[in-house]
């Protein structure tokens, strides 16, 4: 999955030999890479047939680090082929020495067709619904969007006033209970100096 070769940041290639739509789980996964671009409140996913394993192994998931690791140094996977020898080879050996080398892929003259092209609303919140439902509300700390009624905040007190999550207030909380580490080195020597041992 990426949007590296796209012109919008919404726009998510599906790279997969067995996707034949886009699920809830893959939508909120990307809505929430995606929160910080509010320019768009819809993701388009161009669903692209890659079956290129030989019918019968079970090496799907070599072609799968092999992929990411190709995208990731800007390979358009698209238009290359992986030879199933090389690739196990070349993999095992990057495991071996602790690396992330590309591993050698052939260029081809045809992009791999999309199979199906889906836009879809973005999901939000706990609820894991769309923007439309309800307005909403971010949190200060994540960045992560919520309906306010799914919060039960109504309104900030102020424009200038942050509001926080229920996972960031719990994090800020057991924060605020914890010993700085200049205190913890006070405690240590005052327990040092005065109690016998």
């Amino acid at each position: 999955m990426t949007n590296m070769f796209s012109t919008r940041s919404s726009e998510i290639q599906l790279y997969d030999s067995c996707y034949r739509t886009v699920n809830d789980s893959t939508v909120v996964q990307c809505s929430s890479l995606l929160l910080l671009d509010q320019q768009e409140d819809f993701i388009t996913f161009s669903v692209r047939n890659y079956a290129q394993q030989t019918r019968g192994t079970r090496i799907c998931g070599y072609y799968a680090v092999a992929s990411m690791i190709a995208l990731s140094a800007g390979v358009d996977v698209r238009a290359h082929v992986f030879d199933e020898n090389i690739l196990v080879e070349e993999l095992e050996a990057n495991v071996k020495k602790g690396m992330l080398r590309t591993v050698t892929c052939t260029p081809v003259s045809e992009y791999v067709v999309v199979k199906k092209e889906i836009t879809i609303p973005k999901l939000w919140c706990v609820c894991q619904r769309s923007s439309d439902v309800a307005p909403l509300i971010q949190c200060h700390y994540c960045r992560s969007w919520y309906h306010i009624r799914c919060v039960g905040r109504q309104r900030k007190k102020s424009p200038n006033e942050p509001w926080s999550c229920r996972g960031c207030s719990t994090r800020l909380e057991q924060r605020r209970g914890m010993l700085t580490f200049d205190e913890i080195i006070k405690f240590v020597v005052y327990y040092t100096a005065n109690f016998p041992h």
